[in-house]
């Protein structure tokens, strides 16, 4: 791209964008010791924790909110295309493009984005 956009300047219509999850719980430390030969410690309760997704972007002049969006269907965090059409491009992205001026979304290569398919349902 830096052959295409050599100067500061030329970078100033693209939107990077991308999410993090991390997990939240309890306050202070949570620390899980076994006794030997417990497999599983019993205080240790999965559900105490949640799970948070989050999504924004940035760029020249333009920072967006950030979108916490949920994935109830991917219990590994990983983005699908379901919700990052249905939660983030559709009420998010969409807007920006109806109504900002033009602008290059960058994306990593996750796949719930939707690359490498013209056909998938975020490219659709």
């Amino acid at each position: 791209m830096l052959a295409l956009k050599p100067t500061a300047e030329d970078w100033q219509d693209v939107r990077f964008s991308d999410e993090v999850h991390c997990r939240v719980g309890p306050q202070g430390k949570l620390r899980i010791i076994r006794k030997p030969g417990e497999r599983y410690c019993s205080d240790y309760n999965e559900q105490m924790w949640e799970t948070l997704h989050i999504w924004g972007a940035v760029g020249y002049n333009f920072k967006s909110n950030l979108m916490f969006y949920s994935n109830p269907t991917n219990q590994n965090g990983k983005l699908s295309l379901h919700v990052y059409r249905d939660q983030i491009l559709e009420p998010v992205v969409k807007k920006w493009v109806q109504n900002d001026p033009p602008f290059i979304l960058e994306e990593d290569n996750n796949s719930g984005h939707g690359g490498g398919s013209s056909s998938n349902i975020v490219a659709t």
